[in-house]
């Protein structure tokens, strides 16, 4: 058999192959997405605990006074609340961002369960379908044929030497 070429000569031959090939594709392509999502994910959680860091540290100036006695100012309110108003929309979008990955996430492993769940019901369909309405009769037919023709074989002289094959039960 060529490796090259997919066995469509058979039903059930051409079931298996397929679930099995569904199954490794769900296993290997899923597994990959669901890698890269998690990297992701890790990285949107970083960002979103500088992002908590920076506002934490933001609230703890705004209740600082704003002078050190000079009459200079440690930080303009304003500027401040600007930053804590940018930080708090850019908190927000990492925050929708880390669900969506969340998501898409939760979805690669469906995909991955549904894949690998189908491939494994082809494939195991297509085995027994295979043995059971192929291979079995087959051999059956194979078996039957041993036993009602003896072999035959050479003894060392040349000469033929039949043998009767065992029935099996």
């Amino acid at each position: 058999m060529d490796l090259g070429v997919i066995p469509t000569d058979n039903l059930y031959k051409f079931l298996a192959i397929s679930g099995l090939v569904l199954v490794i594709f769900s296993f290997v392509f899923a597994n990959k997405l669901i890698s890269r999502l998690r990297e992701r994910l890790f990285e949107v959680q970083v960002d979103v605990a500088k992002i908590n860091a920076e506002l934490d540290f933001l609230e703890s100036q705004q209740g600082a006074s704003p002078d050190l006695g000079g009459g200079t100012p440690v930080s303009d309110p304003l500027h401040s609340q600007r930053e804590q108003k940018v930080a708090l929309a850019v908190a927000d979008i990492k925050m929708e961002q880390l669900e969506f990955l969340i998501r898409e996430t939760r979805i690669a492993t469906k995909g991955l369960i549904l894949g690998v769940g189908i491939g494994g019901a082809m494939m195991v369909a297509g085995f027994t379908l295979w043995y059971e309405k192929l291979q079995k009769p087959l051999d059956q037919e194979i078996q039957m044929k041993e036993v009602s023709q003896p072999n035959r074989a050479l003894k060392s002289d040349g000469q033929p030497a039949t043998r009767l094959v065992r029935r099996l039960a």
